[in-house]
C-alpha cells in the first residue's frame, strides 16, 4: 500500500471502519511509515478536541439566566415605559392632557398603547434565544417616527405666530423626554440582560425605540403646546435622538454588540 492509497482510504472510513483486508494492509504500512503514522495522530487528535463556544450559533447559547415568561417579559416592557412617563408627567403637571380635545387625547392613548404594546412584543424577541425578528430595530424606529408625524400633522395645527418660540419651547420638551428616555432605557436593558440578545445591533434600537416611548407619553400628558412645528422639532427630534443615543449606551454599557 502507498501512502496516497492510505489517504485515499481514511478520507472514506476511520481506521477501525476499514474492511479487515484492508486494515491489515494499512497497518502493515503504518509499521514503516512515520509520515502517515503522524496522520493517524493527527486525526485522533481532531477527533478529541472539543468544539470552541464560538461555534455556536446566537441561537444555541444559553440564557445568562433564566428568562421569564413571555407574558412577564412583555407585560414589565409594555408598563415600564407608562410608568416613567407618567411619574414625570406627574412631577411636571399634566397640563397637556387637560387642554387636549378628547378625540385627540383618545387617539393619543389608542396609539401609545399599540405602539407600547408592538414594541414590547419586538424587545422580548431581541432578547429570546432562538427568537427571529423580521423586523430591524431601524425599521421600528422609522416606523414610530412615521406615525407621531401623521399624527402630529392630523391633530395640530401650523401657527406662524408662535415661531418665535419654538427654539426655546422645542429644547425643554426634548430634554424632558430624553432624560425620560435614557431612565426607562436604563430599566429596561437591566431587565433585557436576562437573556441572550440574538443581533445586539437590531436590539439596541429596539431598545432605544420602546424606550423613547415613554418620553413621548410624557410629553404628551404635560405640554400644552399644540403648535405643529414646536410637537415636530421638540417631541419629533426626542423620538430619533434619544433612540440613538441610547443604542450606542446599550452597545457601550451592556455590551450589545
Amino acid at each position: 500500500m502507498t501512502c496516497q492509497e492510505l489517504s485515499l482510504a481514511l478520507s472514506e472510513n476511520s481506521l477501525a471502519g476499514l474492511p479487515a483486508g484492508l486494515r491489515s494492509n494499512t497497518e502493515a504500512h503504518l509499521v514503516s511509515c512515520s509520515s502517515c503514522r503522524g496522520l493517524i495522530d493527527s486525526i485522533h487528535g481532531l477527533q478529541r478536541m472539543s468544539v470552541p463556544q464560538s461555534l455556536f450559533t446566537p441561537e444555541e447559547i444559553a440564557p445568562v439566566a433564566p428568562m421569564p415568561s413571555r407574558g412577564w417579559f412583555i407585560a414589565i416592557a409594555f408598563s415600564l415605559p407608562i410608568l416613567a412617563g407618567a411619574l414625570v408627567a406627574a412631577m411636571n403637571g399634566v397640563a397637556g392632557w387637560k387642554r387636549m380635545p378628547m378625540e385627540s387625547a383618545v387617539l393619543f392613548s389608542i396609539l401609545s398603547l399599540s405602539g407600547l404594546a408592538a414594541l414590547s412584543v419586538g424587545f422580548y424577541r431581541q432578547f429570546k434565544p432562538g427568537a427571529r425578528e423580521p423586523v430591524d430595530g431601524h425599521a421600528a424606529l422609522a416606523v414610530l417616527v412615521a406615525g407621531f408625524i401623521a399624527f402630529a400633522g392630523v391633530e395640530f395645527g401650523w401657527h406662524p405666530q408662535d415661531a418665535q418660540s419654538i427654539v426655546m419651547g422645542a429644547w425643554g420638551c426634548f430634554r424632558l423626554g430624553t432624560i425620560v428616555a435614557l431612565g426607562a432605557s436604563l430599566l429596561l436593558l437591566l431587565w433585557a440582560r436576562k437573556g441572550y440578545a440574538v443581533n445586539p445591533g437590531s436590539a439596541s434600537f429596539w431598545t432605544g425605540a420602546l424606550a423613547s416611548m415613554a418620553g413621548l407619553i410624557a410629553l404628551g400628558l404635560h405640554c400644552a403646546a399644540f403648535d405643529l412645528s414646536h410637537q415636530l422639532v421638540g417631541h419629533g427630534l426626542m423620538i430619533v435622538i434619544s433612540s440613538y443615543l441610547i443604542a450606542f449606551m446599550a452597545r457601550r454599557l451592556f455590551g450589545l454588540r
